[in-house]
């Protein structure tokens, strides 16, 4: 059984499909969502400066793939 949890991170939907993904697939499973947020937030924020965009251009994702 595989389980997967997705956080998507974003902050204006009508401009969700012309965003760049930042995914992160991981089975580590002992991260809290407060640190699993700033991890997010901190890879957008350098995204969208090497992108030289706002930041709100900017999606992110958190997948963990658990089981067999």
């Amino acid at each position: 059984m595989i389980a997967i949890k997705t956080v998507i991170l974003y902050k204006n939907i009508s401009e969700i499909f012309s965003m760049p993904l930042i995914k992160i697939q991981t089975s580590v499973t002992s991260l809290d969502d407060e640190t699993v947020n700033q991890l997010l937030q901190s890879l957008s924020a350098k995204l969208a400066k090497h992108l030289g965009k706002p930041e709100s251009y900017v999606m992110t994702a958190w997948i963990i793939v658990t089981g067999k």
